[in-house]
Order: C-alpha cells, then sequence, then structure tokens
C-alpha cells in the first residue's frame, strides 16, 4: 500500500522594504515584506497555492508575528498581493507519471482482454465445442471414463482413448475401438497410448449434451464418456483430420 504525505515548502517570490508608522514610538519604522509562494508536494503532485504567505521582518531579519501586525501593514499585504500575484501551476512527479503510466497499459491489457473474449477466444471456443459435440467421423479419436461391469471393478474410474472405425448417421450408431492401454483416469490424456488401437469393438450409441459426449452400447453393458475439461477440447478429442 502506497502511503502518500503533503509538505509544504515555502518559495519568496517577492520582497519590499517599507517604513510603517510604530504607534509605541510615534516615528517611522523600517520592515521588510516578503511574499512566499506556498509549494504543496506530495508523491503524486506538485501545486503552488492560490494564496501567498505574508511574511514582515524587521532591521534585525526577524519575523514579526501576525498577531503584531498593525492595521496599515494587513493593508500593505493586502495591496501587495493584489499587484503581485503568486504564478501558479501544477504538475506531475514522476512516480504519478509513471503511476498513470502502468495504470493506462494496465487500463490498456484489460480492453484487449475483453476484445480478444468478445471477438476471438468466445467464437473459437464455440466453434471448437461445436465441433467436439458434433456426429463424430470414422478416425476421431476420444478420450474417455470407461463405465460397465467390465471396467468399473472396485469403484475405481478408469479412462482411456477409442477411435471410431465407423459412423451410420442415419441412426448414430458408432462402431468403437479401445487403445489396449486402458489406466486410472488423467488430467494430460495425451500421456496414455492414443496412436495404437487393439482392444475390444463395441457397438454404441451416439449423443451429446453439449459439454460431453456418450457412447452408449447397444445391448451390452459398456459406457463411453469424453469429457472436455477446462474448455480444452483439442486435449480429449484428436479428429480424424489431425492424421
Amino acid at each position: 500500500m502506497i502511503i502518500i504525505s503533503t509538505e509544504h515548502q515555502y518559495e519568496p517570490y517577492f520582497n519590499g522594504s517599507y517604513s510603517i508608522d510604530d504607534t509605541s514610538t510615534g516615528r517611522k519604522r523600517p520592515v521588510l515584506l516578503v511574499l512566499y509562494r506556498d509549494m504543496v508536494r506530495n508523491g503524486f503532485s506538485e501545486t503552488v497555492a492560490r494564496k501567498p504567505i505574508a511574511k514582515f521582518f524587521d532591521t534585525d531579519d526577524k519575523e514579526i508575528p501576525p498577531r503584531q501586525w498593525t492595521s496599515e501593514m494587513k493593508t500593505l499585504v493586502k495591496q501587495e498581493i493584489l499587484n503581485h500575484p503568486v504564478e501558479r501551476h501544477h504538475k506531475l512527479t514522476v512516480l504519478a507519471k509513471v503511476f498513470f503510466a502502468i495504470g493506462g497499459l494496465v487500463v490498456m491489457v484489460g480492453i484487449a482482454a475483453i476484445i480478444y473474449g468478445v471477438f476471438v477466444s468466445g467464437p473459437k471456443k464455440k466453434s471448437n465445442r461445436a465441433a467436439f459435440t458434433e456426429l463424430p467421423a470414422a478416425g476421431d479419436r476420444f478420450y474417455g471414463s470407461l463405465f460397465g461391469q467390465a471396467y468399473m471393478s472396485g469403484g475405481k474410474l478408469r479412462a482411456g482413448w477409442a477411435i471410431v472405425e465407423s459412423v451410420n448417421p442415419q441412426d448414430s450408431m458408432i462402431q468403437l475401438r479401445l487403445s489396449e492401454e486402458i489406466g486410472d483416469f488423467t488430467f494430460v490424456p495425451k500421456t496414455m497410448e492414443h496412436d495404437t488401437f487393439e482392444g475390444p469393438i463395441f457397438i454404441t450409441k451416439f449423443s451429446s449434451d453439449g459439454r460431453k459426449n456418450t457412447f452408449t452400447g447397444i445391448e451390452m453393458d459398456f459406457v463411453f464418456e469424453s469429457t472436455v475439461y477446462n474448455d480444452d477440447f483439442g486435449t480429449y478429442k484428436l479428429p480424424a483430420t489431425n492424421d
């Protein structure tokens, strides 16, 4: 957390010598009037205050406290402030410039991310999902979980790759063949064998709910489910066109 402190620096910009009435002696008294710019600084900016600071000094350079000012001195201050108004300015510090530059960069990155999500990532994700859940073609490979008495002994989830060997578009009947390697489920499917398919063949019915593809065995205790995680469609389906 950045802690910003404010400090004032008084910079003289006008001075003048005057002789004023000294009520204690009845004679004239020389004084020096100095006008100071009030420089207000913090971590982000430097600003000159609208109203200057006025100080009177005697011949010994000793400041005369405002409570000892006479009406003549007060009038003199007002007049000289009108004659010599303070030159004001406002500028940013290096820290502020760096801060706003980083802030601007963050905003630009955020806008770019939104634009990318709306016009690139979103449509691409939608296209990938559609390609994943459409009726497969012969040669498509899927990674998924296996359900059925032969694959669920001990209640442990088994998984592996399967390849589509044939498709009947009229009734979504698919001949599916498993890879010889069947093991524990993993979120890095390509570490398992996905090029050689010498496992059993199943005649299945294909269906999809937009996120999960299901191959249900016909007249047999077998279900193969391929579910995409984190929208990583390319990890769970390898289209035949990739060969």
